[in-house]
């Protein structure tokens, strides 16, 4: 089977005028070379910032970019000897713009950035390309650092019910629910165990490949840096996944000597450790995270209610992570990241003839590359590739109507799905005068099976049917938007998109 879909937008959205931020402090000083800005950019305690765009953009409209290095420093070529806007931006820093004047006094410049007011916060996610908060035609909450390491919640799900517009298909938390009712809403759209919500890691796939739910213990919290939530339909830039919003989920950087560790223990036999650590060698950063959780857990059925079947609820699940970055030039970044999660539940109950626990468990690796490189023409090219290995294993548990109530389970069916998909993205994106576009296009194969052992009516114990079903699905689309700042207060956004999916090898087998 073979379908197309073209979706298109049309967005006008006010915005309200940017909070003032502190002014930043630009020393000037002498350089020996009249036709290059040079400099350093530095934070107000005076730390140097790396990864900081730098800007000349000059009366004839022509723009160079540089990005600063590890040590903060930059170098930008002078287009013509007319008065240049210099313009710098860092993510959690306010804009600055100093006008350079080459004929009297092209220096090397000391660049202090002020810390962002919460309408300068840089965002990706919205519009797939960098835009300060303030500037976003869209509905978007940031959850930064501190707000994620000063919450008493121990998984992601729970820091990200302060969020009014978050929730998940079942209101439990994902210490006790099921996998699959881990599916995320927004704004209440299409609540259901698969997700009307795309969900993000460094702007790769998150989601359950072959169910589309959530694992919310996956998230490494202690490496995580922020938290940035779109409401709404953004389905015309990320495809069907994203019909309810996106949640990119933004890890850390590397930084020297980075050590962070966390240990708690709670209630109910609670304990939880994390560990985040890094370094930087020249232009290598490497950044590595560890997390664990396990708990005795709690009966979910009301004490009035239970019976012989009902137990407690408990989970226990660990994962690591490891990011390379790479530095080749001051105009291209590599990346590469690896992780590996397991987890393993039981569900609150279990049979009363083997004593059989209603469980499931999950083993899932994951691995993504990519490259960012800003190009000469000021705009910037992103490409990435990324890959999942997944096998799902549960099974099912009745409880007929008995008396007592509740007195009598018996297991019904016993279920494994593995899982592969790959996927990649490339995409380009510039800004100039009053439109700034982004062009780009996705693609993703996923091949799983759902193996069932069918069980006895009688006793739950002896296999009576062995069914496999499966198929792969493919999905390929392109999409562009022109976001146009019409007006000071006015930005009008054009986007649209196009899909083409397939489905194949499908089987249904049964013995």
């Amino acid at each position: 089977m073979r379908t197309v879909l073209l979706l298109g937008a049309l967005l006008v959205s006010p915005l309200a005028a940017a909070a003032q931020s502190p002014a930043p402090i630009v020393e000037a000083r002498p350089t020996a070379d009249p036709h290059v800005v040079s400099g350093i950019v530095r934070d107000p305690s005076g730390g140097v910032i790396s990864g900081a765009s730098v800007t000349v953009h000059d009366a004839s409209g022509v723009e160079r970019t540089a990005i600063s290095g590890r040590d903060g420093s930059f170098h930008v070529a002078l287009g013509s000897a007319a008065d240049t806007v210099l313009i710098v931006r860092a993510a959690g820093f306010a804009e600055t713009r100093q006008t350079v004047r080459p004929a009297t006094d092209v220096a090397r410049i000391d660049v202090v950035l002020a810390p962002a007011s919460v309408t300068e916060t840089v965002t990706v996610t919205a519009v797939r390309s960098e835009l300060r908060t303030g500037d976003v035609p869209a509905s978007v909450s940031v959850i930064d650092r501190e707000t994620v390491r000063q919450s008493p919640a121990v998984v992601a799900d729970d820091v990200l019910r302060q969020v009014p517009t978050f929730s998940l298909f079942r209101r439990t938390s994902s210490l006790a629910a099921h996998p699959t009712t881990q599916g995320v809403s927004l704004r209440g759209i299409g609540p259901s165990g698969v997700s009307r919500t795309l969900v993000l890691l460094d702007d790769v796939p998150f989601n359950d490949p072959f169910g589309g739910w959530v694992y919310w213990t996956r998230v490494p919290l202690e490496s995580t840096e922020r938290i940035e939530v779109v409401d709404g339909p953004s389905s015309s830039l990320y495809g069907n996944y994203a019909m309810g919003g996106v949640i990119n989920i933004v890890s850390s950087a590397a930084s020297r000597r980075q050590v962070d560790v966390q240990a708690q223990y709670g209630n109910r036999g609670t304990p939880k450790a994390d560990i985040a650590f890094g370094d930087v060698w020249g232009p290598v950063g490497v950044v590595a995270s560890a997390s664990a959780l396990d708990t005795d857990g709690y009966p979910i059925v009301a004490a009035a209610e239970r019976g012989r079947v009902d137990n407690n609820a408990r989970v226990q699940y660990g994962n690591a992570s490891v990011k390379f970055d790479y530095d080749a030039t001051d105009r291209v970044r590599l990346f590469a990241r690896g992780g590996y999660f397991r987890e393993a539940r039981d569900n609150g109950k279990a049979s009363t003839i083997d004593g059989t626990e209603e469980a499931n468990r999950t083993r899932w690796a994951s691995a993504s590359t990519g490259v960012r490189v800003r190009t000469g023409d000021a705009g910037e090219l992103r490409a990435s590739l990324f890959g999942d290995r997944e096998t799902f294993h549960s099974n099912f548990l009745a409880v007929p109507a008995a008396t007592p109530p509740r007195s009598f389970g018996r297991m019904t069916l016993d279920q494994r799905v593995p899982v592969r998909a790959f996927g990649s993205n490339v995409q380009y994106s510039r800004a100039f005068g009053q439109h700034a576009i982004t062009a780009g296009a996705d693609w993703r194969r996923v091949d799983g099976d759902s193996e069932e052992d069918g069980l006895d009516a009688t006793t739950g114990t002896r296999v009576t049917l062995h069914r496999v079903s499966g198929g792969t699905q493919q999905i390929a689309g392109a999409y562009a938007q022109d976001l146009i700042q019409a007006m000071s207060r006015l930005t009008v956004t054009l986007s649209t998109r196009l899909d083409s999916w397939r489905n194949f090898d499908g089987h249904n087998l049964e013995t």
